[in-house]
């Protein structure tokens, strides 16, 4: 079963965010819609972890190239 939230992680530890990333990536060639609303849910839950932050923006970015939006890409 393919997982299209994130609320049911806890993104409070290093694993779990890590466990995050792959989800989203894991949309990214198949489910990009899915990967872009799980990448801005998930800088929603990161705070202040920059090399976090880099990482989910890095995702949102890849998922709006995946769907043709290249200048939100960029």
């Amino acid at each position: 079963m393919t997982e299209d939230r994130l609320s049911t992680l806890s993104i409070s530890s290093a694993v779990e965010t890590t466990r995050a990333f792959g989800v989203i990536r894991n949309h990214l060639d198949t489910e990009p819609e899915v990967a872009l609303k799980l990448a801005f849910e998930l800088l929603n839950h990161l705070g202040q972890s920059l090399p976090n932050q880099a990482e989910a923006f890095l995702l949102v970015a890849l998922a709006q190239y995946e769907l043709g939006n290249l200048k939100a890409a960029k």
